[in-house]
């Protein structure tokens, strides 16, 4: 007889992982909340064109591709909660930033700065949930790491574009930076995570054969999906 399979949600049951799912959530959607608000404030504020919106999504691009995959070899090493708290805080500081920017150049500066940050708190997202969840939970835990950042990747800008009408293009960054204090305290409740190289038998859970089998094949392909096949 077969053992029974864990639920989808059955990692959401222990208060660890569930801080950091509630927590990735409230980061996750500040990644994507501000999208339309930018764009906004170029086009509508400003008065520019397609050209200058064209220049910050590159510009918000660049660092998940070039500086995502190189962070991610040593996100492991470092303290993950902390590492995850001071990305979500200093990205709050720089989004508070984009309220008050003044022109295109500081927030294509501001802009990068923040997506730069961003590409820390992956790695150490993914790390951490290896080491919180059971072998047997894993690739659920692992799938609802993606589901969360999939479900903001859609749901945060329609939130941002319904919410400009009614409070306005930068009063956004600031519906952001609260996001982004709810992610940090609920980030601030899990155990403390030390560097995986500290102890990597204590650190993380060996995993079976079947599990990283299911896990691979459950994680979406993604940069920061630790068990995405070269």
């Amino acid at each position: 007889m077969s053992q029974k399979q864990p639920s989808m949600f059955a990692p959401v049951k222990q208060r660890s992982f569930r801080n950091l799912f509630i927590g990735s959530l409230f980061s996750d959607s500040a990644n994507w909340l501000d999208m339309t608000a930018l764009a906004v404030v170029i086009a509508y504020e400003w008065g520019m064109g397609a050209t200058e919106i064209a220049s910050m999504m590159i510009v918000l691009a660049l660092p998940w591709i070039f500086i995502g995959p190189i962070v991610s070899v040593w996100a492991d090493r470092l303290p993950r909660r902390a590492l995850m708290v001071t990305c979500v805080l200093i990205r709050a500081v720089v989004i508070l930033g984009l309220f008050f920017v003044p022109n295109l150049y500081i927030m294509l500066g501001l802009v990068f700065l923040r997506a730069t940050v961003a590409t820390l708190y992956n790695p150490a997202r993914m790390s951490a949930i290896r080491t919180l969840v059971s072998d047997d939970m894993l690739p659920q835990a692992l799938s609802l790491g993606q589901m969360s950042v999939y479900l903001t990747q859609v749901g945060a800008p329609m939130l941002g574009g319904a919410l400009i009408p009614i409070i306005g293009a930068r009063q956004v960054f600031l519906v952001e930076v609260g996001f982004l204090l709810l992610a940090a305290l609920f980030l601030s409740f899990m155990p403390p995570l030390k560097s995986e190289a500290v102890d990597p038998d204590k650190q993380r859970p060996r995993i079976s054969g079947s599990s990283l089998q299911k896990a691979s094949a459950m994680c979406a392909p993604s940069a920061s999906c630790p068990f995405r096949s070269s």
